[in-house]
């Protein structure tokens, strides 16, 4: 039987804490990992920071340094690895996962790399554990083409597949320029869709997670654990932590069986520095019900759509923080303001892990890598983590500057909505009108989530698309 560490909750957990993780630790099976091409299951404040006490300490060699040709590395600790297990049976808290592809807005993004890096995900993710359910939500897609080959591609691996509730035909009910972009994009009315979705399934916990997500080996048990102390008391939701890649991903160091510990040291630069990114949200669905927690589904995308939410789950004099109390994992959001000036609120961005110890400048690199792991390590065991796979953007040099820098990413954020909605207008053209009746009823609000896929475009219209939007591409810059 595998021992979840109990050294990892604050000090200051209550014991019904405790006897949750040895309950849900004795039914942790040894179950081997699914093949990736199986079918998935259908189916305020933060608490006191834990010092670890003497006995506690890991051994003095379980830190240790040794030389590598490019730079020196920090050997983990044995706290990763008791993280990890093949499988999770049934316990108490249930939750399930929804992944949303949308757009590639490019030239942000590479055209394909919602696509590509959802196949990814799907072929080298650890499967989820016997009863939590995953699903592959296609929001609006504008590219046709692009939709068409991403979900003959899931179905391929008989993914569990959901569609929102109503077709992109809709958009010509719409006239303003920013209705349209933000109807294409509908990301927080998904997100909304997704947490209704969970309740409609009974599950105790959701998390909306965005596109170009990784989730790693012992993602599923960490949350688990996360989800019974959050419980415990009463928070509706928990921040967990992004980091973004910053070259191109690789078997050889991404797959089912890469552990937190690999994920962290390949995530340190050499000089120490370890950036996270605006994190992702999970929510309790009764107690988010309840305290009228959502996604503002007026917001467009680009415009803090999922930051000013997590700034009212962590910021003390909002309203949703003091009805639901504040959020597991806030302190975050606090070391982000913190790093950006102690801005008045929340936008989202990096923040440095490794600025947030106040390392004196005399500290060696070897020492500055090595406190660097050990706290990126107590993050990442108390809030879990998720990996933002590569942005396929037209070279190296840039991308990195987008999987580092906010300010770089809204600059070229820019540009992808001014051809995004470019797109939008051969989509127009190309597309038909639905019937005034359904205009008029309004029949484009409100978006739900099916099996049923309902989007129908003729092949001809797809092939006029494809190639109008390619020469106006070539074009763009």
């Amino acid at each position: 039987m595998v021992a979840l560490p109990k050294f990892l909750l604050a000090e200051t957990a209550p014991k019904s804490v405790l006897h949750s993780l040895d309950e849900f630790s004795s039914r942790i099976s040894r179950r081997s990992l699914r093949s990736q091409h199986e079918t998935f299951p259908r189916s305020g404040n933060d608490p006191p920071l834990h010092v670890a006490t003497k006995k506690e300490q890991p051994h003095k060699d379980s830190f240790i340094a040794w030389k590598s040709k490019k730079s020196k590395r920090v050997a983990p600790t044995t706290t990763t690895t008791l993280l990890t297990s093949s499988s999770i049976a049934t316990t108490n808290v249930t939750f399930a996962v929804y992944r949303i592809l949308g757009n590639d807005m490019w030239p942000l993004h590479g055209v394909g790399q919602t696509r590509s890096n959802a196949m990814y995900a799907i072929r080298n993710e650890p499967a989820p554990p016997s009863g939590i359910e995953m699903f592959w939500v296609i929001n609006h897609i504008v590219n046709v083409t692009e939709r068409a080959l991403l979900v003959q591609d899931l179905k391929k691996l008989n993914a569990n597949i959901l569609f929102v509730n109503h077709s992109l035909t809709m958009i010509h009910c719409l006239s303003s320029k920013s209705a349209r972009l933000l109807f294409a994009q509908s990301l927080n009315s998904v997100r909304n869709a997704c947490i209704a979705h969970a309740a409609s399934i009974g599950v105790d916990w959701v998390l909306p997670f965005d596109g170009n997500q990784f989730l790693p080996m012992g993602f599923y048990e960490t949350m688990m654990r996360v989800f019974i102390e959050s419980d415990t008391r009463k928070q509706s939701a928990t921040l967990v932590p992004m980091l973004r890649v910053r070259t191109k991903q690789t078997l050889e160091k991404l797959n089912s069986k890469t552990p937190f510990a690999d994920i962290i040291q390949e995530h340190i630069s050499s000089d120490g520095r370890f950036q996270t990114s605006e994190p992702q949200i999970a929510f309790h669905v009764k107690r988010a019900k309840k305290s009228r927690i959502h996604f503002d589904d007026k917001v467009e995308y680009g415009s803090a759509d999922k930051a000013s939410l997590i700034w009212d789950l962590c910021d003390k004099h909002s309203p949703s923080a003091k009805s639901s109390g504040i959020a597991h994992c806030c302190e975050l959001v606090y070391m982000t303001l913190k790093q950006h000036g102690h801005r008045k609120a929340y936008r989202g961005g990096e923040f440095d892990l490794n600025r947030n110890l106040n390392q004196s400048m005399r500290t060696s690199k070897e020492k500055i890598r090595k406190n660097t792991f050990k706290e990126a390590e107590r993050i990442v065991s108390k809030c879990g983590v998720s990996v933002r796979l590569y942005n396929f953007v037209d070279s190296a040099k840039l991308h990195h500057k987008v999987a580092t820098d906010a300010e770089t990413r809204s600059n070229i954020r820019k540009n992808a909505l001014e051809f995004f909605y470019r797109y939008i207008d051969v989509y127009l053209r190309h597309s038909t009108k639905p019937a005034a009746a359904m205009c008029t009823a309004n029949a484009w609000q409100g978006v739900s989530l099916s099996q049923k896929d309902i989007e129908t475009v003729p092949k001809a219209r797809i092939e006029a698309m494809t190639e109008e939007i390619e020469k106006f591409k070539a074009k763009f810059y």
